[in-house]
């Protein structure tokens, strides 16, 4: 049996696929800097804006994120959003699959 994973892209610290079943992202590092995000995003140690719904996973010191899918809100549809999302580095904000607006990318 094969799953197929699509690669969604990389930043400086990670690179990101979507699970077979499109409900879920895997993050993996690149670095010690996406180590540390993994685990900020994982243990879910910010409480300054709504987060995904997130596990960490760590082998042997090796740390990835499973996090639920979040669609990336377009620049066009950000009209009356909440003020907390101007502060999320570079507006990396969307909406979960139930509707929820989150910050989906806030490591570092």
């Amino acid at each position: 049996m094969m799953c197929n994973y699509e690669f969604l892209g990389a930043g400086r610290n990670r690179a990101v696929f979507l699970t077979p079943s499109g409900k879920f992202v895997i993050k993996i590092p690149l670095n010690i800097a996406g180590n540390s995000d993994n685990y900020i995003e994982g243990k879910k140690k910010n409480d300054d804006f709504p987060l995904p719904n997130s596990k960490y996973l760590e082998i042997n010191g090796f740390s990835c994120v499973m996090m639920e899918y979040v669609e990336q809100l377009k620049i066009s549809d950000a009209t009356n959003i909440p003020w907390w999302a101007n502060y999320v580095d570079s507006m990396q904000v969307g909406y979960t699959r139930k509707g929820r607006l989150v910050a989906y990318d806030y490591g570092s």
